[in-house]
């Protein structure tokens, strides 16, 4: 099997790019990066030059406009366009051809490559879709909010394949039986500057028609709904994130702090620690099943 992700990138800083390249470096065969920056100075290029997959000649860099274009859905078409021509100039092999979806800021643990060289490799024809789980951090490395079902996370490629909606973008076409996997990744989206999370959640409601003003958000209700979900992060973080782990934590911004303060508060109240303990209990019991279930479709 081949398996190429599927990555799209902006002009604004990408702090995790690096270790997300990094993560997939020995599953993936190929990278397709579509930079819809529309800027020649996208200050994440020489970021991503300096991966060992682009120095590889593993990483296939592609230009959009993304006003121009329309939103997400329409910078990953770019890139399975990209995938087709690929195969058409047999520079690829389109057989039993594998799409990893991947953001900017996710990183992979080391089992990402076991388990695509021995599941995903073996899973019998029928099987077109594999979900995984990813583990949703904001403002804070130590404590995580949920464990999110992430759809499509591989997926067999063909070319009637299509993404739609211009935000929170889902597939169209795909082919073959759905399998959920206890598979499990870090999503370090949220771990940003007061100001950077807000212009991305501003950015998403512009895309979804609502109308998102930052000078109308509350900090404090925020950050209590965000705390009021924490759960320790007790399973380790990659290891290729320690150095920059390590300097957050010695570093970090002023919302950060408060919403650390804040989830401590709350921790004090017993209510809090049983509700969160079920969340967790339920988020781990539902791990164990997908494996269960999951190991049936190992040939």
């Amino acid at each position: 099997m081949n398996l190429i992700a599927n990555v799209i990138m902006g002009d604004r800083p990408e702090p995790f790019l690096k270790f997300c390249m990094e993560s997939i470096s020995e599953a993936v065969d190929f990278v397709v990066l579509n930079d819809n920056s529309d800027n020649p100075d996208n200050p994440n290029i020489p970021v991503l030059k300096k991966t060992s997959l682009y120095k590889n000649g593993k990483v296939d860099v592609l230009q959009s406009n993304f006003k121009e274009i329309g939103g997400f859905a329409a910078a990953r078409n770019i890139c399975l366009d990209r995938v087709s021509e690929l195969i058409k100039k047999k520079e690829i092999s389109g057989e039993n051809l594998w799409i990893l979806y991947l953001d900017c800021d996710e990183v992979h643990p080391p089992q990402l490559t076991t388990f695509v060289k021995d599941f995903i490799s073996n899973v019998p024809g029928e099987i077109g879709i594999i979900d995984g789980y990813m583990y949703q951090f904001i403002l804070t490395f130590d404590y995580y909010t949920t464990l999110e079902r992430r759809h499509n996370l591989f997926f067999r490629f063909h070319p009637d394949i299509r993404w739609e909606r211009p935000v929170h973008e889902t597939l169209t076409g795909l082919k073959g039986k759905r399998i959920a996997t206890g598979y499990t990744y870090c999503h370090y989206g949220y771990l940003l500057s007061r100001e950077d999370l807000l212009k991305r959640w501003e950015l998403y409601d512009k895309y979804d028609g609502l109308d998102f003003n930052i000078k109308d958000v509350d900090e404090n209700n925020m950050l209590m709904e965000k705390s009021a979900l924490a759960i320790p992060y007790v399973k380790g973080h990659p290891a290729i994130m320690k150095e920059y782990i390590d300097e957050f934590r010695r570093n970090p911004g002023q919302l950060n702090i408060k919403f650390q303060d804040e989830t401590m508060k709350l921790r004090e109240d017993p209510i809090f620690k049983i509700k969160n303990y079920f969340r967790h209990l339920n988020y781990e019991l539902r791990l164990r099943f997908r494996n269960m279930e999951t190991g049936k479709f190992r040939r």
